[in-house]
């Protein structure tokens, strides 16, 4: 998980620190006996420990509203973040890149059968199988939400990412269910060889949202990869 610690929280601290130097100066001098100054130390030892518990745990709130927390994949908001970095270097440097959208087929049907608890294990294998899949600093990916998930990728060439799409099918129809169910995957790529300056993110992912549409019209379980 990433944390980045604002202008905002650094003003707190110093605000906060200001405070704790006042009521330290207070009690060292308006304190007539060693009894009250240690109970007002201790009251002031408080305050900080309070505080610093505090802004770590606002963090750590901070850093879990960036990721799904069922699967623990990044979610659209922090998948939109990343990928924006990454599309602006695949534009600059005039870098092959891809977009892939994919949804479980079968999914309902598992969950109906042997129920919501058991639906999200799949999604968690799912989860394990992107991560493994994806996992060098040129990718990105997130949950959707349900069973849909979406992942940007800078390749090495065409060749190398439709490897990764095969990969990423057979793990997946690999998983082991409960009495011989079987989970299939559709998947809808776009794979963009020169991008230009005025590509938008938005579009392509309405694109491969709509290829993956095409392949679950054809049968199901497989891909379908549109090359701009």
């Amino acid at each position: 998980m990433y944390f980045n610690i604002k202008l905002s929280e650094y003003r707190i601290i110093a605000e906060h620190f200001f405070l704790i130097t006042v009521l330290l100066i207070n009690a060292f001098v308006f304190t007539q006996n060693r009894i009250s100054f240690f109970i007002q130390l201790s009251v002031v030892f408080i305050i900080i420990i309070h505080h610093f518990i505090g802004l770590k745990f606002t963090k750590q709130l901070s850093g879990l509203a960036h990721y799904d927390m069922l699967t623990m994949l990044p979610n659209r908001y922090k998948f939109m973040y990343d990928v924006e970095k990454l599309f602006s270097v695949a534009k600059r440097e005039k870098l092959s890149f891809a977009l892939i959208f994919f949804d479980l087929d079968g999914f309902k049907n598992i969950n109906d059968t042997f129920g919501h608890k058991y639906g999200d294990e799949i999604l968690k294998k799912v989860a394990d199988i992107v991560k493994q899949t994806f996992l060098r600093s040129n990718d990105a990916y997130c949950r959707l939400g349900g069973d849909e998930f979406l992942i940007f990728t800078i390749p090495s060439n065409f060749e190398n990412f439709e490897k990764f799409l095969n990969i990423l099918l057979e793990k997946i129809n690999n998983i082991k269910i409960k009495d011989n169910f079987k989970i299939g995957v559709s998947i809808g790529a776009v794979y963009v060889r020169e991008p230009a300056k005025n590509l938008k993110l938005e579009n392509f992912i309405k694109t491969a949202d709509k290829i993956m549409y095409e392949v679950k019209k054809t049968g199901k379980n497989g891909y379908l990869i549109k090359i701009i």
